[in-house]
């Protein structure tokens, strides 16, 4: 699927080692339909940036790091009841964490250090296959909704309104 029909993805890349965000930025900035954010070194870092950024879409996170684990971040987003984006796909040199970041319904895949560019886009388009699947459930689902704002209506379900008429811009923009 070409990038072209998707809007362009926010990431952010959390990892404790200079050299590996390094090169996952770069394989961003070289890469249509993404841009990249910013990044940090550790999960409550990172925890502390997607509650003043909810336009983050997709998040690179490494396991191992300091302070707070890339599965501690993980499970302080589901417990924080946090929007179904960003998605995640997690970086780190222990293939023993790939099956473990499924327990989390964000994570859409994991690349292995040293990341190469071609593992890199297979994750992205995988990723964005996610989002895609996401946006066009969210529409069917909210098509039955009450138009209007009513008092009963929480936060999170105004998020996914506004998310949801984002993307189906985008979509209609591109003739999707």
């Amino acid at each position: 699927m070409s990038p072209n029909l998707f809007p362009l993805l926010q990431c952010l890349v959390v990892d404790d080692q200079p050299s590996s965000c390094r090169v996952v930025s770069q394989y961003i900035s070289r890469t249509d339909g993404l841009q990249f954010s910013s990044s940090v070194s550790d999960g409550m870092q990172a925890f502390d940036y997607l509650q003043t950024h909810p336009e983050i879409h997709l998040v690179f996170l490494d396991v191992e790091m300091p302070e707070m684990s890339g599965f501690d971040l993980l499970a302080a987003l589901e417990q924080e009841n946090h929007a179904p984006l960003p998605l995640v796909i997690l970086t780190t040199g222990h293939a023993k964490y790939a099956t473990q970041g499924y327990d989390f319904d964000r994570v859409v895949g994991f690349l292995q250090k040293l990341v190469n560019y071609q593992d890199f886009l297979r994750m992205v388009q995988k990723a964005r296959r996610a989002i895609l699947q996401y946006s066009n459930d969210t529409i069917v689902a909210t098509s039955h909704l009450p138009s209007q704002n009513t008092p009963s209506q929480n936060d999170d379900y105004l998020l996914l309104r506004k998310e949801r008429d984002m993307l189906a811009k985008a979509f209609q923009m591109f003739g999707k």
